[in-house]
Order: C-alpha cells, then sequence, then structure tokens
C-alpha cells in the first residue's frame, strides 16, 4: 500500500516540530517553553504546528509517549522469558536503568509519571494512556517476581516488591545524574546489584 505524499508530508513536518520541542523543552522545561519558541526553533509559524499538536501539552505528552515506548523496548528486550527468573529480573532492571541513565533529558520527561513535581495539564485520560505506558515496563518486573516470589500469594508480594524496585530504580538514576554518587563512595550499578543480592538471600531463607 503506497502512502500518499500529504501523509508523508505532513508527518515529516510533525518529527519536526517535536524535534524542534524536544530542543526547548530541554533548554526551557514545559513551564518556559511556549508555543512561539517551538515554532521558532521549528522554521514555522505557530498557526502551522496547531492543525498537528494542541498546544505544547500535547507535544509533551507525545514525546513522553515515545519515551515510554522506547523504555518499555529496552526492558522487555533485556528480560527473555526463557531465562532463569532472576536473570531475567536482573537484565530487566538493568535495562531500565541504562535506557534512562544514557539521557537526562528522557527522566526530566519521566518525572511527570514519577513524582510529584509535575508539568499541569496534560488531561485526565492522557494521564491514564501514560500512566499505563509505564506500567506496561513495570509490570516485567512484576512477572518476573511472581516467578521467583516464595509465598502463596505470590502477585500481593510481587507489586510490593515491584513498587520497592521502582523507588531504588528513580533513586539511583537521581544519585547518578546529580554526581552525588561520588560523594557517598559508591556507584549507582552497585546500588542495584546490592538490591537484587539482597533480594536473592531473602528468597533464599
Amino acid at each position: 500500500m503506497t502512502i500518499p505524499k500529504s501523509a508523508v508530508k505532513e508527518q515529516n513536518r510533525r518529527q519536526k516540530i517535536l524535534e524542534a520541542a524536544t530542543r526547548v523543552f530541554k533548554r526551557d522545561g514545559l513551564s518556559k517553553a511556549s508555543m512561539r519558541s517551538i515554532a521558532l526553533e521549528a522554521g514555522c509559524t505557530t498557526g502551522a504546528i496547531y492543525p498537528l499538536f494542541s498546544g505544547k501539552e500535547d507535544m509533551y505528552a507525545c514525546l513522553l509517549e515515545e519515551s515510554l515506548d522506547r523504555l518499555y523496548s529496552a526492558v522487555a528486550e533485556r528480560a527473555a522469558p526463557e531465562a532463569d527468573a532472576f536473570e531475567a529480573l536482573s537484565g530487566a532492571v538493568f535495562g531500565f536503568f541504562n535506557y534512562y541513565a544514557a539521557t537526562r533529558f528522557e527522566v526530566d520527561l519521566g518525572l511527570y509519571l514519577f513524582g510529584d513535581n509535575r508539568p499541569k495539564g496534560l488531561g485526565k485520560d492522557r494521564d491514564i494512556l501514560l500512566n499505563a505506558s509505564l506500567l506496561r515496563s513495570l509490570n516485567i518486573f512484576q512477572a518476573c517476581l511472581i516467578r521467583l516470589a516464595p509465598v502463596e500469594e505470590a502477585e500481593t508480594w510481587a507489586v510490593k516488591e515491584r513498587d520497592a524496585l521502582f523507588s531504588i530504580l528513580l533513586g539511583a538514576l537521581m544519585l547518578s545524574h546529580t554526581g552525588r554518587t561520588r560523594s557517598i563512595g559508591t556507584e549507582a550499578e552497585t546500588i542495584l546489584r546490592t538490591y537484587l543480592k539482597g533480594l536473592q538471600d531473602r528468597l533464599k531463607k
């Protein structure tokens, strides 16, 4: 099936605007970014943006959604289903960490979902979809943990452990990106390996 030239042109224009929005968000953050500054960065008028995006929040949400899709692929790729459950969990954990460790902007995008310091106005429906996209990655941890669960209520235990692991990952990322690991004499990867070793030890009891 041949894609109409008009559709290809629109997709290219959309991508160019998102790339411009990325540069502006990196520089100014969502709160200080404006449609005018994004249009200027993209080399177009604001009137050319509105048929494609309802506003800067819409662009931010699109970028975050794309980021979460890439995160899911990075985590899923490292958690091979045929692997030992603990190896699969370890792979998923470092898939998550390495994805975000590679770029601070991706972490900044994710902070909308990760914490209370959130930009406002993405909309309830969009928030639901974005949270569901994040949970796709976290549920890979949960699936691995269920395979490891030593108790009858495996799913309940796995959810609690998943949430604890998520908090540890966020802490490790913040320490890594701010350079604070050096001040406490450790590395983010060491923190994660220590958690995983502790989990393994607890499971043996």
